[in-house]
């Protein structure tokens, strides 16, 4: 997706994001937007989701669209950690051939090619306490 094209979805809409996330399983994983989220939400940004029964991990949103998952009930996002997208579709398009080549999932490929600060692996999730000022 170029970097200049915006998609626009109605606010009230269900929204669903489709994230890489860094485990060596070769597949995106479909977690359902918030609605407070849908204006927020963009390809390219990192997101905080719940992996597994007790995981948290950050991901990639790779797509948005508002077809819910069959297989399975999607999780919620739980938070988007930039304002702005961090990877344009010229770097995805690049990272999906290194992944091909190298016959290694999408996943990897982005958690090594982020700078440490942006790194994909981390499982700790930090938060603002409302109640301290």
């Amino acid at each position: 997706m170029p970097k200049d094209l915006v998609i626009e979805f109605n606010p009230d809409e269900t929204l669903f994001a489709e994230l890489v996330i860094p485990v060596p399983i070769d597949k995106l994983f479909t977690y359902r937007v918030p609605a407070a989220l849908n204006s927020k939400i963009k390809i390219g940004q990192r997101a905080i989701v719940q992996f597994g029964a007790r995981k948290i991990q950050t991901g990639i949103v790779v797509n948005i669209h508002n077809k819910p998952p069959v297989d399975y009930e999607a999780k919620y996002i739980l938070e988007l950690l930039d304002e702005n997208e961090i990877i344009y579709s010229q770097q995805f398009k690049l990272y999906q051939w290194i992944a091909d080549y190298y016959l290694c999932t999408l996943g990897e490929v982005v958690n090594a090619a982020l700078p440490s600060g942006l790194k994909l692996s981390s499982e700790s999730m930090v938060q603002i306490n409302p109640r301290l000022d």
